[in-house]
C-alpha cells in the first residue's frame, strides 16, 4: 500500500529528516489494491483557497516520491507522469468534505480518458485518519495546470472562449454535467507551439449526464444568433456558450418589451418597419402609447443597431465558424 506524508504545516522541508518526519501524517491510498500509486512527499507552499468552514483547502506543493532528494524533476516527473515540480492538493477534513472528495475522485477516474488534455491528470488520491478527533482526512492531488482565469470569459480572445467550451464539451461527451463552470474553474494553458487550451477543474458539484452523452442537438454556430435554450438540447453547454460569448443574442430589449436579433440584421429603417407592421398587426403589445411609440421607437432601434454593431466589433466581425466536432 502506498502512502502520501502529508506535512502539518506550511513550508515544512521534506521528511528526509526525523524531525520532518515528525511533523507529517501518513495518509494511506483510497485504493489499497492499486500498486502503481507513488509514495508522495509534500511541501506545502501556498495556499490557494479555503472553504469558511475550513473544512476545505486547496494548496499548490513541491512534491518528492518516497521523500527521496536523489531523484531529479524529469526523473519524478515520469513516475507521476505530470510536468512540472509542483501539484495541487484538494483536501477535506471531517466526513462530510471526505465524502464530498470520494465522489469528486470518482468523477475523474471516470473521465480518466482525458486527464491530462482537458481537465487535470489525477496523482494520487488518499483517506485516512490523521486526528482522531477530527475523523477522516481526504487529500486529492492531481497536476498543476496553473492559474484560474480572472476577468469575465467573454472578455477574453476568441481561442480562449472556444478552448472552454470545447473542454466542456469533451466532459459531457464522455457522460459528465460539471455543474460549477465559472472562471475559477477555468485555468488557461499556453501551449508548445503557440496555442492555448483550458483545463476544466473542480468536479465537486458534478453529476451523471442524463442521457449518458450530451443531449445537444444542435451544431454551434460561432458568431450566429443565439438558438433557444430548448431547442438545443444541453441546458449546460447552452450557459457555457452564452457566457463566452460565442452567439450574438437571441433577442434585444425593447421599449419593456424584446425583438428577435433577426430582425436586426439590416438597417435602422427596416427594424423599425417590422416593429411597426408587428404592432398594426397587434402581434406586439406595448404599454406606451402613439405618441410615446412614435417619439422613442427610433431612438430604440438605434441603440438596437449599435449594440449589434459593436458585437460584431468585439468578436472581430465574426462569420459562421462552427465546432464540428465534441471531440476537438
Amino acid at each position: 500500500m502506498s502512502f502520501l506524508h502529508w506535512p502539518t504545516q506550511l513550508h515544512l522541508p521534506p521528511p528526509s529528516s526525523v524531525f520532518a518526519q515528525s511533523l507529517c501524517h501518513r495518509i494511506p491510498t483510497y485504493h489499497p489494491n492499486d500498486v502503481h500509486e507513488p509514495q508522495l512527499a509534500l511541501i506545502l507552499t501556498e495556499k490557494i483557497k479555503e472553504s469558511s468552514d475550513g473544512n476545505s483547502q486547496v494548496f499548490r506543493a513541491k512534491w518528492q516520491i518516497g521523500g527521496s532528494e536523489s531523484r531529479n524533476e524529469s526523473e519524478t516527473a515520469s513516475v507521476l507522469g505530470i510536468p512540472g515540480s509542483t501539484v495541487i492538493c484538494k483536501v477535506g477534513y471531517g466526513e462530510r468534505r471526505v465524502r464530498s472528495l470520494i465522489k469528486e475522485a470518482t468523477f475523474y477516474e471516470k473521465l480518466v480518458d482525458i486527464q491530462g488534455s482537458c481537465i487535470p491528470r489525477i496523482v494520487g488520491f488518499f483517506v485516512g485518519e490523521v486526528n482522531p478527533e477530527e475523523g477522516r482526512t481526504a487529500v486529492l492531488v492531481m497536476q498543476d495546470c496553473g492559474d484560474a482565469l480572472w476577468k469575465d470569459l467573454k472578455k477574453y480572445s476568441l481561442d480562449i472562449r472556444m478552448a472552454a467550451v470545447r473542454s466542456l464539451m469533451r466532459v459531457h461527451h464522455y457522460g459528465v454535467r460539471h455543474r460549477d463552470f465559472e472562471e475559477r474553474n477555468l485555468v488557461l494553458n499556453e501551449n508548445d507551439d503557440e496555442s492555448v487550451s483550458i483545463t476544466l477543474v473542480d468536479f465537486g458539484m458534478s453529476e451523471d449526464h442524463a442521457p449518458p452523452c450530451c443531449p445537444r442537438s444542435q451544431v454551434i454556430s460561432i458568431g450566429g444568433i443565439a438558438p433557444t435554450p430548448d431547442n438545443f438540447g444541453c441546458y449546460e453547454l447552452y450557459n457555457a456558450c452564452v457566457a463566452a460569448g460565442i452567439w450574438k443574442p437571441l433577442e434585444f430589449a425593447f421599449m419593456g418589451s424584446t425583438v428577435p436579433t433577426n430582425w436586426a440584421l439590416g438597417t435602422r429603417e427596416e427594424l423599425m418597419k417590422r416593429v411597426r407592421d408587428e404592432l398594426d398587426a397587434k402581434r406586439m403589445c406595448l404599454a406606451w402609447n402613439e405618441d410615446e411609440i412614435e417619439e422613442y421607437m427610433p431612438m430604440e432601434c438605434e441603440e438596437i443597431m449599435n449594440e449589434l454593431a459593436q458585437w460584431d466589433k468585439d468578436n472581430d466581425g465574426l462569420k459562421e465558424l462552427l465546432l464540428l466536432s465534441t471531440t476537438q
